[in-house]
């Protein structure tokens, strides 16, 4: 037998070869875009980036695959909380928080009011921040009054992975959380780029000027991992409290998350952070955070308080 190598031979390994380089260079074009995406999917709310930035340095995939789940549930009870603020009918608020019976609410629960919200919203033009709330439908509503793709996933199969794999039964292996973090990552994150209505900034009004009809606030700007943003002089004819959490619309409008979502300072590690309502009653809130899972009491809501 010839140990000399044939044309066709020859042919055979370059064919190879050429395969092999242009799957390395695939490979690579899709880490390069990847990394170059994280700069944008942190551009989020305060408390889904810190999730993000997170699930991004986790070393093992046990906790990346634990902080996607903490970013997609961040997201959903800050879908809620901004579905009912968007709310022009008060009564229509109270009654659905109302609704959730004074309890701790799981998730699914949040999943569930959005939806009851959208109905709601899909008939009335709040007050102020009109490009917010558009934003918010065409995020979640085909206009043929279907979920869209981003909605379903955030609302009901997300609910479902988290369910099923979050908070039941021992621990897996870290194979085992590899896999389930390859399957959700990508629906997830495409997810969060195809719900515009996330880019609106969160802010913290943190002083206030009153000019004329108009009144000047100075706002935190609350949309990176880290809960220090930058000052940003808005005047607006919306009226809202100092310390107040809201969405401002990039114009004029400044829309109060109404206690729903609050930033200040945590009575655990005195730094200051982001909370979520847990639970409300006639009497007291609870509130907690991603940031350290820390969590505290607060007084009622006052638009709430009447229906919990």
């Amino acid at each position: 037998m010839s140990s000399e190598l044939t044309l066709q031979d020859l042919n055979e390994r370059l064919s190879h070869i050429e395969d092999q380089f242009n799957a390395l260079q695939e490979t690579v074009s899709r880490i390069s875009a990847t990394l170059g995406q994280w700069p944008s999917q942190l551009e989020r709310p305060e408390p889904i980036a810190y999730s993000l930035a997170r699930e991004q340095s986790a070393a093992l995939y046990t906790e990346r695959f634990h902080c996607l789940l903490d970013a997609g549930e961040a997201c959903i009870r800050y879908t809620a909380a901004l579905a009912l603020a968007l709310m022009s009918n008060a009564s229509d608020r109270a009654a659905l928080l109302g609704a959730l019976g004074g309890q701790p609410v799981a998730l699914g629960k949040w999943a569930a009011l959005v939806d009851r919200s959208l109905v709601l919203l899909q008939g009335s033009q709040p007050d102020t921040a009109v490009d917010v709330w558009q934003s918010l439908l065409e995020s979640l509503v085909r206009p043929n009054g279907k979920r869209t793709p981003a909605a379903r996933f955030m609302l009901v199969e997300l609910v479902q992975v988290r369910n099923t794999e979050k908070g039941h039964g021992s621990a897996k292996t870290e194979g085992v959380y590899e896999g389930l973090y390859y399957r959700h990552a990508s629906a997830l994150h495409d997810a969060l780029r195809d719900l515009t209505f996330l880019r609106f900034p969160m802010v913290c009004i943190e002083d206030i000027d009153v000019a004329g009809e108009c009144t000047r606030y100075a706002v935190r700007v609350l949309m990176n991992p880290y809960p220090i943003g930058r000052i940003e002089g808005v005047l607006s004819g919306s009226r809202v409290r100092k310390g107040e959490t809201c969405i401002w619309d990039r114009a004029q409008g400044l829309l109060s998350l109404g206690g729903l979502v609050i930033y200040q300072t945590c009575p655990e590690c005195q730094l200051e952070h982001t909370f979520f309502l847990e639970q409300a009653t006639s009497d007291r809130t609870r509130y907690s955070s991603y940031a350290g899972n820390h969590r505290f009491q607060g007084a009622p809501l006052g638009w709430a308080s009447q229906s919990v």
